[in-house]
């Protein structure tokens, strides 16, 4: 599907009668399957939107420090529920929210993002199809992307100084396979993607 037809089917989906409308979309899909371009290209598309990025909840080395078990490896290094109090749930009540998003570079909370309840809002990243975080949808799009084709994305990315093989070998990718299977976030989606462009 291309992306001119995803964007007309979530217009579709949006019920804007006058000015304070609302539509909440997730996004989720592995590592390097297209997520962030497939929210920034359908948020250009709509004149009100705002996107949450899961990883500005990303919590810092300090949090993440000991926490990786065998038996629950998915999720655990976001911070899920600082995304629901500061995010989601403000967002649900029709509140305008504010929130320190994670800064990769420095392993902190830096800038303040604030996201007014109005228009398209949406929520893209790994994670967002969680069982505990459908709820706070109008509609949910998972993307099926091949892992080689997602380990290429990441080499690539690697390669230009903006990615980390090791860690999405060796940590996310893992994570996120456990993820999948125990969660099966395709299976709620309204909507899955093998390929989009």
């Amino acid at each position: 599907m291309n992306i001119e037809k995803i964007i007309n089917l979530i217009q579709g989906k949006i019920v804007s009668n006058n000015d304070n409308w609302m539509f909440t979309l997730a996004i989720d899909g592995p590592s390097a399957s297209g997520k962030s371009t497939l929210a920034r290209l359908t948020s250009k598309s709509i004149k009100k939107s705002s996107i949450v990025h899961v990883d500005d909840f990303y919590k810092t080395s300090t949090q993440r420090k000991n926490q990786i078990t065998n038996n629950n490896l998915h999720g655990i290094a976001f911070d899920l529920e600082r995304l629901k109090q500061q995010a989601l749930n403000p967002i649900a009540l029709k509140k305008s929210t504010n929130y320190q998003i994670y800064n990769w570079t420095v392993d902190r909370l830096t800038d303040i993002r604030i996201i007014q309840p109005v228009g398209l809002i949406i929520v893209e990243g790994i994670y967002s199809l969680r069982q505990d975080l459908q709820n706070y949808y109008d509609f949910k799009i998972w993307l099926e992307v091949p892992k080689k084709l997602c380990e290429e994305r990441v080499l690539e990315r690697d390669r230009v100084g903006i990615g980390n093989y090791h860690n999405w070998k060796n940590d996310y990718r893992p994570a996120e396979e456990q993820y999948v299977k125990l969660q099966n976030p395709g299976n709620s989606a309204d909507l899955v993607l093998t390929t989009f462009g």
